[in-house]
Protein backbone atom coordinates (compact mmCIF):
# COMPACT_ATOMS: atom_id res chain seq x y z
CA UNK A 1 0.00 0.00 0.00
CA UNK A 2 1.87 3.68 -1.04
CA UNK A 3 0.45 6.26 1.23
CA UNK A 4 1.49 9.13 0.06
CA UNK A 5 -0.12 11.72 1.09
CA UNK A 6 -3.66 12.80 3.55
CA UNK A 7 -4.10 10.63 6.99
CA UNK A 8 -5.28 7.59 7.09
CA UNK A 9 -7.78 6.98 10.46
CA UNK A 10 -7.93 3.50 11.41
CA UNK A 11 -10.19 4.19 13.95
CA UNK A 12 -9.62 1.31 16.00
CA UNK A 13 -9.87 -1.46 13.28
CA UNK A 14 -7.16 -3.34 12.77
CA UNK A 15 -5.80 -3.45 9.34
CA UNK A 16 -2.80 -5.21 6.97
CA UNK A 17 -1.10 -3.41 4.70
CA UNK A 18 0.80 -5.31 2.05
CA UNK A 19 4.44 -3.79 0.86
CA UNK A 20 3.92 0.02 3.05
CA UNK A 21 5.19 2.51 1.67
CA UNK A 22 5.54 6.48 0.90
CA UNK A 23 5.90 9.56 2.28
CA UNK A 24 4.68 12.66 3.53
CA UNK A 25 1.35 11.03 4.79
CA UNK A 26 -0.03 10.14 8.34
CA UNK A 27 -1.45 6.80 9.73
CA UNK A 28 -3.71 7.02 12.83
CA UNK A 29 -4.12 3.81 15.18
CA UNK A 30 -6.45 5.64 17.24
CA UNK A 31 -6.50 1.69 18.85
CA UNK A 32 -6.05 -0.42 16.05
CA UNK A 33 -2.77 -2.56 15.27
CA UNK A 34 -1.29 -1.90 12.12
CA UNK A 35 0.10 -5.12 10.32
CA UNK A 36 2.37 -3.98 7.08
CA UNK A 37 3.89 -7.38 5.27
CA UNK A 38 6.68 -7.72 3.26
CA UNK A 39 6.13 -10.57 1.98
CA UNK A 40 9.47 -11.72 0.83
CA UNK A 41 12.84 -9.45 -0.37
CA UNK A 42 11.61 -8.82 -3.56
CA UNK A 43 9.03 -6.38 -1.94
CA UNK A 44 10.98 -4.28 0.45
CA UNK A 45 9.60 -0.88 1.57
CA UNK A 46 10.37 2.28 2.66
CA UNK A 47 7.96 4.74 4.42
CA UNK A 48 9.09 7.91 5.39
CA UNK A 49 5.24 9.25 6.86
CA UNK A 50 3.77 9.32 10.16
CA UNK A 51 2.25 6.49 12.38
CA UNK A 52 0.88 7.66 15.48
CA UNK A 53 -1.85 7.00 17.62
CA UNK A 54 -2.65 4.31 20.79
CA UNK A 55 -2.31 0.92 19.13
CA UNK A 56 0.19 -1.56 18.07
CA UNK A 57 2.48 -2.19 14.91
CA UNK A 58 3.17 -5.23 13.55
CA UNK A 59 6.28 -6.42 10.79
CA UNK A 60 5.28 -9.50 9.10
CA UNK A 61 7.16 -11.14 5.78
CA UNK A 62 10.47 -12.40 4.69
CA UNK A 63 11.33 -8.36 3.46
CA UNK A 64 12.32 -5.57 5.31
CA UNK A 65 10.54 -2.50 6.01
CA UNK A 66 12.22 0.68 6.59
CA UNK A 67 10.43 3.48 8.90
CA UNK A 68 12.24 7.23 8.22
CA UNK A 69 9.18 8.76 9.63
CA UNK A 70 7.62 9.97 12.23
CA UNK A 71 7.18 6.53 14.84
CA UNK A 72 5.20 7.78 17.10
CA UNK A 73 2.64 5.05 18.16
CA UNK A 74 1.70 4.28 21.50
CA UNK A 75 1.99 0.46 22.37
CA UNK A 76 3.83 -2.42 21.33
CA UNK A 77 5.91 -3.57 18.41
CA UNK A 78 6.29 -6.95 17.43
CA UNK A 79 8.68 -8.48 14.45
CA UNK A 80 6.93 -11.78 13.03
CA UNK A 81 9.12 -11.92 10.09
CA UNK A 82 11.54 -10.30 8.05
CA UNK A 83 13.47 -6.82 8.83
CA UNK A 84 12.72 -3.60 10.60
CA UNK A 85 15.13 -0.60 9.49
CA UNK A 86 14.43 2.49 11.74
CA UNK A 87 16.22 5.24 9.93
CA UNK A 88 16.93 8.33 11.31
CA UNK A 89 18.45 10.41 8.11
CA UNK A 90 15.67 12.76 8.47
CA UNK A 91 15.36 13.57 12.16
CA UNK A 92 12.27 10.53 12.10
CA UNK A 93 12.14 7.07 13.56
CA UNK A 94 12.81 8.01 16.99
CA UNK A 95 10.85 5.33 18.22
CA UNK A 96 9.73 4.52 21.97
CA UNK A 97 8.08 1.16 22.57
CA UNK A 98 8.74 -2.04 23.54
CA UNK A 99 9.33 -4.85 20.62
CA UNK A 100 8.69 -8.60 20.68
CA UNK A 101 10.55 -10.37 18.33
CA UNK A 102 10.50 -13.85 16.41
CA UNK A 103 13.34 -16.00 15.57
CA UNK A 104 14.65 -15.33 12.51
CA UNK A 105 13.57 -11.94 12.84
CA UNK A 106 16.04 -8.15 12.38
CA UNK A 107 15.91 -4.54 14.24
CA UNK A 108 18.16 -2.18 12.75
CA UNK A 109 18.99 0.91 14.10
CA UNK A 110 20.83 3.30 11.40
CA UNK A 111 21.58 7.02 10.34
CA UNK A 112 20.56 8.60 13.74
CA UNK A 113 17.84 6.04 14.92
CA UNK A 114 16.57 5.48 18.44
CA UNK A 115 14.91 3.34 20.32
CA UNK A 116 13.59 3.61 23.79
CA UNK A 117 11.80 0.25 25.55
CA UNK A 118 12.97 -3.22 26.45
CA UNK A 119 13.56 -5.94 23.62
CA UNK A 120 12.53 -9.60 23.77
CA UNK A 121 13.99 -11.38 21.21
CA UNK A 122 15.04 -10.36 17.84
CA UNK A 123 18.28 -9.96 16.50
CA UNK A 124 19.18 -6.10 16.69
CA UNK A 125 21.96 -4.30 14.66
CA UNK A 126 23.32 -0.66 15.75
CA UNK A 127 25.01 1.77 13.73
CA UNK A 128 27.31 4.36 15.47
CA UNK A 129 24.82 7.19 15.31
CA UNK A 130 21.93 5.34 16.49
CA UNK A 131 20.98 4.49 20.54
CA UNK A 132 18.83 2.33 22.17
CA UNK A 133 17.70 2.93 25.74
CA UNK A 134 17.30 0.25 27.65
CA UNK A 135 13.87 0.74 29.72
CA UNK A 136 14.22 -2.96 31.75
CA UNK A 137 15.58 -6.50 31.76
CA UNK A 138 15.68 -7.78 27.79
CA UNK A 139 16.72 -10.56 25.68
CA UNK A 140 18.08 -10.39 22.09
CA UNK A 141 19.68 -13.37 19.99
CA UNK A 142 23.11 -11.33 18.22
CA UNK A 143 23.73 -8.26 18.77
CA UNK A 144 26.19 -6.26 16.68
CA UNK A 145 26.88 -3.19 18.10
CA UNK A 146 28.20 0.33 17.17
CA UNK A 147 26.14 3.07 18.88
CA UNK A 148 25.01 3.46 22.43
CA UNK A 149 23.35 1.63 24.67
CA UNK A 150 22.07 2.95 27.68
CA UNK A 151 21.16 1.20 31.12
CA UNK A 152 17.49 3.67 32.52
CA UNK A 153 19.10 4.10 35.79
CA UNK A 154 17.71 2.12 38.38
CA UNK A 155 14.66 3.26 40.91
CA UNK A 156 14.23 0.62 44.08
CA UNK A 157 17.47 -1.36 42.89
CA UNK A 158 15.57 -2.29 39.52
CA UNK A 159 19.17 -3.01 37.95
CA UNK A 160 18.71 -4.53 34.23
CA UNK A 161 20.40 -7.08 32.67
CA UNK A 162 20.79 -7.56 28.64
CA UNK A 163 20.97 -11.31 27.60
CA UNK A 164 22.45 -12.07 24.49
CA UNK A 165 21.66 -15.58 23.58
CA UNK A 166 23.98 -15.50 20.80
CA UNK A 167 27.09 -13.59 19.85
CA UNK A 168 28.04 -10.34 20.35
CA UNK A 169 30.18 -7.98 18.31
CA UNK A 170 31.18 -4.51 19.04
CA UNK A 171 32.16 -2.09 16.66
CA UNK A 172 33.09 0.71 19.04
CA UNK A 173 29.79 1.00 20.55
CA UNK A 174 29.36 2.38 23.94
CA UNK A 175 27.21 0.94 26.92
CA UNK A 176 26.02 3.25 29.51
CA UNK A 177 25.96 0.74 32.75
CA UNK A 178 24.87 1.64 36.10
CA UNK A 179 26.55 0.30 39.72
CA UNK A 180 25.60 1.11 43.40
CA UNK A 181 29.60 1.12 43.51
CA UNK A 182 31.03 -0.37 46.68
CA UNK A 183 32.16 -4.14 47.20
CA UNK A 184 31.77 -7.49 44.83
CA UNK A 185 28.07 -7.70 46.22
CA UNK A 186 27.22 -4.41 44.40
CA UNK A 187 23.78 -4.16 42.34
CA UNK A 188 24.45 -3.60 38.67
CA UNK A 189 23.22 -3.37 34.97
CA UNK A 190 25.01 -6.40 33.79
CA UNK A 191 25.18 -7.63 30.03
CA UNK A 192 25.65 -11.65 29.89
CA UNK A 193 26.43 -13.45 26.52
CA UNK A 194 25.56 -16.72 26.31
CA UNK A 195 27.64 -16.60 22.89
CA UNK A 196 31.05 -15.40 21.59
CA UNK A 197 32.10 -11.92 21.97
CA UNK A 198 33.99 -9.93 19.44
CA UNK A 199 35.41 -6.52 18.90
CA UNK A 200 35.56 -3.91 20.98
CA UNK A 201 32.92 -1.87 22.96
CA UNK A 202 33.30 1.30 25.25
CA UNK A 203 31.71 1.01 28.88
CA UNK A 204 30.73 4.12 30.93
CA UNK A 205 29.70 3.23 34.34
CA UNK A 206 27.43 5.58 36.39
CA UNK A 207 27.03 5.82 39.94
CA UNK A 208 23.64 4.68 41.66
CA UNK A 209 24.69 6.16 45.00
CA UNK A 210 27.14 3.57 46.19
CA UNK A 211 29.72 4.79 48.50
CA UNK A 212 32.19 2.53 47.45
CA UNK A 213 34.36 0.11 49.39
CA UNK A 214 37.48 -2.43 48.99
CA UNK A 215 36.64 -5.49 46.41
CA UNK A 216 38.17 -8.58 45.55
CA UNK A 217 37.12 -10.14 42.44
CA UNK A 218 35.66 -6.86 41.84
CA UNK A 219 31.93 -5.93 40.40
CA UNK A 220 30.37 -8.16 37.07
CA UNK A 221 29.31 -6.17 34.81
CA UNK A 222 30.13 -8.30 32.02
CA UNK A 223 29.74 -12.25 31.54
CA UNK A 224 30.60 -14.12 28.48
CA UNK A 225 29.87 -17.77 27.77
CA UNK A 226 31.55 -18.38 24.91
CA UNK A 227 34.69 -17.16 23.49
CA UNK A 228 35.57 -13.80 25.14
CA UNK A 229 37.93 -12.50 22.43
CA UNK A 230 35.88 -9.20 22.60
CA UNK A 231 37.56 -6.25 24.51
CA UNK A 232 35.36 -4.03 26.97
CA UNK A 233 36.83 -0.60 27.32
CA UNK A 234 36.64 1.75 30.20
CA UNK A 235 34.99 5.45 29.53
CA UNK A 236 35.77 7.96 31.59
CA UNK A 237 36.61 7.54 35.23
CA UNK A 238 34.19 5.43 37.72
CA UNK A 239 34.43 6.97 41.01
CA UNK A 240 32.71 6.57 44.50
CA UNK A 241 33.50 7.73 48.33
CA UNK A 242 37.43 8.02 48.22
CA UNK A 243 37.82 5.26 45.22
CA UNK A 244 38.54 4.79 41.85
CA UNK A 245 36.98 1.62 39.79
CA UNK A 246 38.63 -0.07 37.06
CA UNK A 247 37.08 -2.10 34.55
CA UNK A 248 39.29 -5.13 33.65
CA UNK A 249 38.85 -8.83 33.19
CA UNK A 250 38.76 -11.26 35.98
CA UNK A 251 41.61 -12.53 37.43
CA UNK A 252 40.58 -15.88 38.84
CA UNK A 253 40.42 -19.19 36.71
CA UNK A 254 36.94 -19.45 35.27
CA UNK A 255 36.67 -15.50 35.32
CA UNK A 256 38.99 -14.54 33.00
CA UNK A 257 35.92 -14.00 30.30
CA UNK A 258 33.95 -12.10 31.98
CA UNK A 259 34.41 -8.27 32.95
CA UNK A 260 34.89 -6.75 36.29
CA UNK A 261 34.88 -3.35 38.52
CA UNK A 262 37.78 -3.66 40.55
CA UNK A 263 38.89 -0.54 43.32
CA UNK A 264 42.39 -2.03 43.16
CA UNK A 265 44.58 -2.19 40.52
CA UNK A 266 47.97 -2.70 41.99
CA UNK A 267 49.00 -5.65 43.97
CA UNK A 268 49.25 -4.26 47.24
CA UNK A 269 46.47 -4.17 49.59
CA UNK A 270 45.66 -0.75 49.33
CA UNK A 271 42.31 0.16 47.03
CA UNK A 272 42.86 2.75 44.67
CA UNK A 273 42.70 5.94 46.04
CA UNK A 274 41.08 9.16 43.72
CA UNK A 275 43.10 11.85 43.18
CA UNK A 276 40.91 14.56 44.76
CA UNK A 277 41.25 13.53 48.55
CA UNK A 278 44.85 14.77 47.26
CA UNK A 279 43.51 17.84 46.68
CA UNK A 280 41.12 18.82 49.53
CA UNK A 281 44.19 17.52 51.90
CA UNK A 282 46.43 20.48 50.19
CA UNK A 283 43.51 22.72 50.09
CA UNK A 284 43.38 22.30 54.37
CA UNK A 285 47.40 21.80 54.80
CA UNK A 286 47.52 25.29 53.06
CA UNK A 287 44.80 27.45 54.75
CA UNK A 288 46.29 26.17 57.81
CA UNK A 289 49.66 26.87 56.99
CA UNK A 290 50.17 29.86 54.73
CA UNK A 291 49.57 32.53 57.36
CA UNK A 292 51.98 31.29 59.59
CA UNK A 293 54.79 33.90 60.87
CA UNK A 294 57.64 33.89 62.81
CA UNK A 295 58.93 37.23 64.69
CA UNK A 296 61.70 37.68 62.04
CA UNK A 297 59.22 36.55 59.53
CA UNK A 298 57.36 39.67 60.25
CA UNK A 299 59.89 42.25 61.48
CA UNK A 300 63.22 41.62 60.52
CA UNK A 301 65.65 42.24 63.29
CA UNK A 302 64.53 41.22 66.57
CA UNK A 303 65.29 44.67 67.83
CA UNK A 304 62.89 48.10 66.84
CA UNK A 305 66.52 49.64 67.52
CA UNK A 306 68.81 51.60 64.89
CA UNK A 307 72.38 49.82 65.14
CA UNK A 308 74.21 52.63 65.23
CA UNK A 309 72.79 55.65 67.13
CA UNK A 310 70.49 53.40 69.80
CA UNK A 311 67.45 55.93 68.45
CA UNK A 312 64.44 54.25 69.35
CA UNK A 313 61.48 54.26 66.35
CA UNK A 314 58.04 55.42 67.53
CA UNK A 315 56.14 52.95 64.93
CA UNK A 316 56.36 50.78 62.02
CA UNK A 317 55.14 49.35 58.64
CA UNK A 318 55.82 46.31 57.56
CA UNK A 319 55.16 43.90 54.24
CA UNK A 320 55.73 40.23 53.68
CA UNK A 321 55.95 38.42 50.86
CA UNK A 322 56.37 34.75 50.26
CA UNK A 323 56.22 32.29 47.39
CA UNK A 324 56.65 28.60 47.99
CA UNK A 325 56.70 24.82 46.87
CA UNK A 326 55.20 22.08 48.32
CA UNK A 327 55.53 18.14 47.53
CA UNK A 328 54.16 15.98 49.65
CA UNK A 329 52.24 12.02 49.42
CA UNK A 330 49.68 10.70 50.73
CA UNK A 331 49.91 7.86 53.64
CA UNK A 332 49.45 4.82 50.98
CA UNK A 333 51.92 6.10 48.65
CA UNK A 334 49.60 6.34 46.01
CA UNK A 335 48.82 10.30 45.61
CA UNK A 336 51.30 12.65 45.05
CA UNK A 337 50.32 16.50 45.27
CA UNK A 338 52.87 19.30 44.52
CA UNK A 339 51.44 22.88 45.61
CA UNK A 340 52.26 26.64 45.03
CA UNK A 341 51.53 29.51 46.73
CA UNK A 342 51.83 33.05 47.52
CA UNK A 343 51.33 35.20 50.32
CA UNK A 344 51.24 38.74 51.06
CA UNK A 345 50.90 40.10 54.63
CA UNK A 346 50.81 44.05 55.82
CA UNK A 347 51.03 45.06 59.31
CA UNK A 348 52.41 47.60 61.92
CA UNK A 349 52.94 48.57 65.49
CA UNK A 350 50.18 50.69 67.24
CA UNK A 351 51.81 50.90 70.56
CA UNK A 352 55.52 50.72 72.50
CA UNK A 353 56.72 51.10 75.61
CA UNK A 354 58.85 50.14 78.22
CA UNK A 355 58.99 49.11 82.09
CA UNK A 356 62.07 49.44 83.18
CA UNK A 357 63.90 51.47 80.57
CA UNK A 358 65.90 48.51 79.00
CA UNK A 359 63.11 46.10 77.56
CA UNK A 360 60.79 47.04 74.80
CA UNK A 361 56.87 46.41 73.76
CA UNK A 362 55.05 46.17 71.01
CA UNK A 363 51.84 45.83 70.08
CA UNK A 364 50.37 45.70 66.39
CA UNK A 365 48.24 44.79 63.81
CA UNK A 366 48.18 42.85 60.50
CA UNK A 367 46.33 40.89 58.07
CA UNK A 368 47.34 39.09 54.70
CA UNK A 369 45.88 37.46 51.35
CA UNK A 370 47.50 34.08 49.82
CA UNK A 371 46.83 31.91 47.11
CA UNK A 372 47.52 28.49 46.78
CA UNK A 373 47.52 26.15 43.71
CA UNK A 374 47.91 22.37 44.01
CA UNK A 375 47.63 19.25 41.56
CA UNK A 376 47.80 15.61 42.70
CA UNK A 377 48.19 12.51 40.45
CA UNK A 378 47.05 9.22 41.44
CA UNK A 379 49.08 5.78 40.44
CA UNK A 380 46.35 5.49 37.88
CA UNK A 381 47.63 8.51 35.97
CA UNK A 382 44.09 10.61 36.94
CA UNK A 383 44.50 14.06 38.61
CA UNK A 384 43.37 16.68 40.29
CA UNK A 385 43.64 20.48 41.10
CA UNK A 386 43.17 22.20 44.11
CA UNK A 387 42.79 25.67 44.74
CA UNK A 388 42.42 28.29 48.09
CA UNK A 389 42.82 31.72 48.21
CA UNK A 390 41.72 33.53 51.51
CA UNK A 391 42.36 36.88 53.66
CA UNK A 392 43.47 36.72 57.24
CA UNK A 393 43.49 39.52 60.28
CA UNK A 394 44.93 39.66 63.78
CA UNK A 395 46.86 41.45 66.31
CA UNK A 396 50.49 40.24 67.53
CA UNK A 397 52.27 41.48 70.61
CA UNK A 398 56.18 41.46 70.87
CA UNK A 399 58.80 41.73 74.33
CA UNK A 400 61.94 42.11 73.99
CA UNK A 401 63.82 42.41 77.70
CA UNK A 402 67.25 44.04 76.60
CA UNK A 403 67.14 46.11 73.49
CA UNK A 404 70.27 47.83 74.04
CA UNK A 405 72.51 45.42 73.24
CA UNK A 406 70.34 43.03 71.49
CA UNK A 407 70.91 40.15 74.16
CA UNK A 408 68.40 38.72 76.50
CA UNK A 409 64.92 37.03 75.97
CA UNK A 410 62.16 38.08 73.67
CA UNK A 411 58.78 36.48 73.74
CA UNK A 412 56.16 36.86 70.53
CA UNK A 413 52.68 36.15 69.94
CA UNK A 414 49.82 36.82 67.78
CA UNK A 415 46.00 36.06 67.10
CA UNK A 416 44.63 35.06 63.50
CA UNK A 417 40.84 34.65 61.97
CA UNK A 418 41.48 33.56 58.32
CA UNK A 419 38.37 32.92 55.63
CA UNK A 420 38.68 31.11 52.62
CA UNK A 421 37.15 29.92 49.63
CA UNK A 422 38.54 26.30 48.36
CA UNK A 423 37.70 24.85 45.06
CA UNK A 424 38.54 20.91 43.75
CA UNK A 425 38.78 19.84 39.92
CA UNK A 426 38.98 16.32 39.38
CA UNK A 427 39.84 14.59 35.84
CA UNK A 428 36.53 14.82 34.42
CA UNK A 429 34.34 15.44 37.29
CA UNK A 430 32.41 18.35 38.20
CA UNK A 431 34.21 21.44 40.15
CA UNK A 432 33.61 21.55 44.00
CA UNK A 433 33.74 24.62 45.66
CA UNK A 434 33.41 24.80 49.47
CA UNK A 435 34.56 27.65 52.73
CA UNK A 436 36.93 27.15 55.03
CA UNK A 437 37.81 29.44 57.87
CA UNK A 438 38.87 29.63 61.55
CA UNK A 439 41.67 30.72 63.92
CA UNK A 440 45.31 30.67 64.39
CA UNK A 441 47.55 31.60 67.62
CA UNK A 442 51.24 31.21 68.22
CA UNK A 443 53.73 31.84 70.94
CA UNK A 444 57.44 32.16 70.30
CA UNK A 445 60.54 33.07 72.82
CA UNK A 446 64.14 32.57 72.23
CA UNK A 447 66.72 33.98 73.55
CA UNK A 448 69.89 36.00 72.42
CA UNK A 449 73.45 35.12 73.23
CA UNK A 450 76.27 37.51 72.15
CA UNK A 451 79.07 35.12 71.80
CA UNK A 452 81.32 38.22 70.86
CA UNK A 453 82.77 41.08 68.79
CA UNK A 454 85.19 42.19 65.92
CA UNK A 455 85.83 45.99 66.83
CA UNK A 456 88.05 46.27 64.06
CA UNK A 457 85.98 44.90 61.48
CA UNK A 458 82.93 46.43 63.07
CA UNK A 459 81.21 42.61 63.65
CA UNK A 460 79.15 41.41 66.65
CA UNK A 461 78.32 37.69 66.88
CA UNK A 462 75.27 36.12 67.97
CA UNK A 463 73.65 32.47 68.89
CA UNK A 464 69.64 32.22 69.27
CA UNK A 465 67.96 29.21 70.15
CA UNK A 466 64.20 29.67 70.02
CA UNK A 467 61.15 27.42 70.55
CA UNK A 468 57.54 28.07 68.42
CA UNK A 469 53.65 26.63 69.72
CA UNK A 470 51.12 27.11 66.70
CA UNK A 471 47.20 26.23 67.16
CA UNK A 472 45.92 25.68 63.33
CA UNK A 473 42.23 25.53 63.76
CA UNK A 474 41.09 26.67 60.38
CA UNK A 475 38.33 24.03 59.56
CA UNK A 476 37.08 23.24 56.12
CA UNK A 477 33.16 22.74 55.83
CA UNK A 478 32.20 19.60 55.11
CA UNK A 479 30.31 19.21 51.81
CA UNK A 480 28.70 16.73 49.49
CA UNK A 481 29.76 16.48 46.08
CA UNK A 482 28.03 16.74 42.65
CA UNK A 483 28.51 12.98 42.65
CA UNK A 484 26.81 12.18 46.23
CA UNK A 485 30.32 11.96 48.28
CA UNK A 486 30.40 13.36 51.45
CA UNK A 487 33.49 15.07 52.37
CA UNK A 488 35.06 16.23 55.87
CA UNK A 489 38.35 17.64 56.72
CA UNK A 490 40.91 16.26 59.29
CA UNK A 491 43.84 17.98 60.68
CA UNK A 492 42.15 21.38 62.44
CA UNK A 493 43.47 21.51 65.65
CA UNK A 494 47.07 20.59 64.65
CA UNK A 495 49.20 21.91 66.86
CA UNK A 496 53.08 22.57 65.21
CA UNK A 497 56.02 23.08 67.55
CA UNK A 498 59.51 23.87 66.91
CA UNK A 499 62.70 23.90 68.30
CA UNK A 500 66.05 25.83 66.17
CA UNK A 501 68.69 27.77 66.51
CA UNK A 502 69.54 30.99 64.31
CA UNK A 503 73.51 32.08 64.24
CA UNK A 504 74.37 35.35 62.94
CA UNK A 505 76.57 38.15 62.26
CA UNK A 506 75.37 42.03 63.03
CA UNK A 507 77.80 44.46 61.42
CA UNK A 508 78.47 47.61 59.01
CA UNK A 509 81.56 48.37 56.58
CA UNK A 510 83.77 51.42 57.75
CA UNK A 511 81.87 53.17 54.60
CA UNK A 512 78.75 53.29 56.30
CA UNK A 513 79.58 53.81 59.80
CA UNK A 514 77.70 56.66 60.76
CA UNK A 515 74.59 56.65 57.86
CA UNK A 516 72.29 53.95 59.59
CA UNK A 517 73.04 50.93 57.35
CA UNK A 518 73.21 48.04 58.65
CA UNK A 519 73.27 44.23 57.22
CA UNK A 520 72.97 40.80 59.39
CA UNK A 521 73.47 37.83 57.36
CA UNK A 522 72.17 34.20 59.14
CA UNK A 523 72.14 31.01 59.45
CA UNK A 524 69.09 29.05 60.79
CA UNK A 525 68.77 25.39 61.30
CA UNK A 526 64.63 24.01 63.08
CA UNK A 527 62.94 20.92 63.81
CA UNK A 528 59.10 21.23 63.27
CA UNK A 529 56.38 18.72 64.77
CA UNK A 530 52.91 18.25 63.41
CA UNK A 531 50.85 16.56 66.50
CA UNK A 532 48.45 15.88 63.42
CA UNK A 533 48.31 14.79 59.70
CA UNK A 534 45.95 17.11 57.33
CA UNK A 535 43.69 15.19 55.75
CA UNK A 536 39.99 14.42 54.31
CA UNK A 537 37.15 11.62 54.59
CA UNK A 538 35.33 10.62 51.97
CA UNK A 539 32.10 8.82 52.97
CA UNK A 540 33.88 7.56 55.88
CA UNK A 541 37.53 6.34 54.80
CA UNK A 542 39.80 8.84 56.16
CA UNK A 543 43.21 9.77 54.02
CA UNK A 544 46.06 11.92 54.95
CA UNK A 545 49.13 14.07 54.02
CA UNK A 546 52.24 11.52 55.08
CA UNK A 547 55.87 12.78 55.75
CA UNK A 548 54.63 16.22 57.96
CA UNK A 549 55.15 14.87 61.22
CA UNK A 550 58.69 15.71 61.56
CA UNK A 551 60.37 17.82 59.21
CA UNK A 552 63.97 19.30 59.60
CA UNK A 553 64.66 22.82 58.14
CA UNK A 554 67.20 24.70 57.12
CA UNK A 555 67.12 28.77 56.44
CA UNK A 556 69.39 31.14 54.64
CA UNK A 557 69.05 35.10 55.02
CA UNK A 558 69.94 38.47 55.14
CA UNK A 559 68.45 41.34 56.84
CA UNK A 560 69.66 44.69 57.17
CA UNK A 561 68.53 48.08 57.50
CA UNK A 562 69.35 50.74 54.41
CA UNK A 563 68.82 53.99 56.45
CA UNK A 564 67.21 54.83 59.11
CA UNK A 565 63.21 54.71 57.95
CA UNK A 566 63.80 51.21 55.81
CA UNK A 567 65.28 47.88 56.82
CA UNK A 568 64.60 44.88 54.49
CA UNK A 569 65.42 40.79 54.72
CA UNK A 570 64.87 37.73 52.50
CA UNK A 571 65.98 34.47 53.00
CA UNK A 572 65.37 31.11 51.76
CA UNK A 573 63.78 28.05 53.60
CA UNK A 574 64.13 24.33 52.65
CA UNK A 575 62.41 21.43 54.33
CA UNK A 576 62.67 18.29 54.16
CA UNK A 577 60.10 15.75 56.05
CA UNK A 578 59.59 11.73 55.64
CA UNK A 579 58.12 10.05 52.24
CA UNK A 580 59.26 12.66 50.13
CA UNK A 581 57.97 15.49 51.83
CA UNK A 582 59.79 18.89 51.07
CA UNK A 583 58.70 22.49 51.17
CA UNK A 584 61.00 25.54 49.76
CA UNK A 585 59.87 28.96 50.78
CA UNK A 586 61.63 32.49 49.52
CA UNK A 587 60.52 35.41 51.40
CA UNK A 588 61.28 38.98 50.98
CA UNK A 589 60.15 41.43 53.51
CA UNK A 590 60.46 45.27 54.18
CA UNK A 591 59.77 47.58 57.07
CA UNK A 592 59.33 51.30 57.06
CA UNK A 593 59.99 53.27 60.33
CA UNK A 594 58.06 56.27 61.59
Amino acid sequence: MIVNGGIVNLNGNDQQFNRLSGKGSEVQLNGATLTAVNADTTVNSDYAGAITGNGSFIKDGSGSLTLSGNTAWVGDTELQGGSLILDGTSGGAQLTSNVIGQSGTQLSLINGASLTGWIDPTDVSIDSSSQWTMTADSLVNDLTHGGTVTFVAPTANNFKTLTVDGNYVGNNGLLVMNTQLGDDSSLTDKLVVAGNTSGSTRVQINNAGGIGAQTLEGIEVVRVGGESNGEFVQNGRIVAGAYDYTLGRGSQAGTAGNWYLTSKSGEDNHSDIRPEAGAYNANLAAANNMFVTRLHDRLGETQYIDALTGEHKVTSLWLRNEGGHNRVRDESGQLRTQSNRYVLQLGGDIAQWSHNGADRFHLGLMAGYGDTKSNTVSRLGYDAKGAVDGYSVGAYGTWYANAADKSGWYVDSWLQYSWFDNTVTGQEQASETYKSKGVSASVESGYTFKLGESVANNLSYFIQPKAQLTWMGVKADDHREAGGTWVKGEGDGNLQSRLGVKAFINGYSDQDKGNHRVFQPFVEANWVHNSKDFGSNLDGLSIKQDGAANIAELKLGVEGQLNKQVNLWGNVAQQMGNNGYSDTGVMLGAKYNF
